[in-house]
């Protein structure tokens, strides 16, 4: 990037939405938007070279503080590690031969969709990280509505239009929101299992020809690979004894029995089909036994 020199003693003010500029030297290199907001007024002079300068321009931008002062300002002790001190094991059981998921941190979230507890997990068979949207007190908790939602970042990150994964997400965190008590539990497998660019191949197999269960079978994946012991183990870790799954979905169902988790009932949450993904959605009730 190049910038024009005003007379010389004059300051050019950049006023540009870029992210960086790049110095000769590395070590002297800005990120003009990041020093705006840490409240400096960043400007280039022919008077240094064409150097990018820096004047504060708030009382305190040019303080650091150190680990104690930081502390200090804390209203309260946190509860969690500030460092990544999870679980030992991370890609593998741990050393007690028990499936090693650990609850990090949580913090409040209030929402579009109503007032949360955000939780934090750590797998360490699968070294992910999961989440789980809790509202109200379900320590203890028989019959709460929980969601486990897997994944899927084309549908709830870019608004695909292909799947119905999103609407099914914000359905559930609006229905949760409005209850006494529930959870939505955000699980890390994308693409039922497959990951994330599996399953953009398997968006290409279909466009190709094939259905999303056929896809999964020909990159060598089964329909379904997702896992439910994870969510288990998260439900365990939040106290809820029993759960009502907010779903569509009966293999979600037995698998969970199948991690010892009590399945009170189902809440159906059958979001209606577009041109889009009625083909997607007619092999979810066809061939996924999907109940709708």
């Amino acid at each position: 990037m190049s910038f024009r020199f005003l007379p010389q003693g004059t300051v050019a003010l950049l006023n540009v939405a870029i992210d960086d500029y790049t110095c000769a030297d590395p070590k002297r290199q800005v990120g003009l938007s990041a020093g705006a907001a840490l409240g400096y007024h960043l400007s280039m002079s022919d008077e240094t070279g064409g150097e990018l300068t820096r004047e504060c321009l708030t009382e305190d931008c040019g303080k650091t503080l150190g680990l104690e002062a930081l502390a200090a300002k804390l209203k309260g002790k946190p509860d969690f590690e500030p460092s990544e001190h999870y679980c030992k094991g991370a890609g593998k059981y741990c050393s007690d031969d028990d499936f090693c998921v650990q609850l990090v941190a949580h913090a409040h979230l209030p929402s579009r969709f109503g007032d949360f507890e955000l939780y934090g997990f750590y797998d360490a068979r699968e070294d992910k990280e999961h989440t789980a949207m809790v509202h109200g007190d379900v320590r203890g908790g028989r019959g709460v509505p929980v969601r486990l939602h897997s994944e899927c970042h084309t549908g709830d990150v870019l608004g695909s239009l292909r799947c119905d994964c999103r609407d099914q997400l914000e359905a559930a965190l609006r229905y949760t929101g409005a209850q006494e008590r529930g959870a939505v539990i955000y699980l890390r497998q994308e693409g039922r299992g497959i990951g994330l660019l599996n399953k953009i191949k398997a968006y290409r197999l279909q466009e190709l020809g094939l259905d999303t269960v056929e896809a999964n079978v020909y990159l060598g994946f089964p329909g379904e690979a997702r896992d439910y012991k994870v969510a288990a183990k998260i439900l365990g870790l939040l106290g809820i004894e029993s759960v009502r799954l907010l779903t569509n979905n009966p293999d979600k169902l037995e698998k969970l029995l199948a991690e010892g988790m009590e399945v009170e009932g189902r809440i159906p949450i059958v979001i209606p089909p577009i041109p889009e993904n009625e083909g997607y959605l007619a092999t979810k009730r066809d061939r996924m036994g999907h109940l709708i």
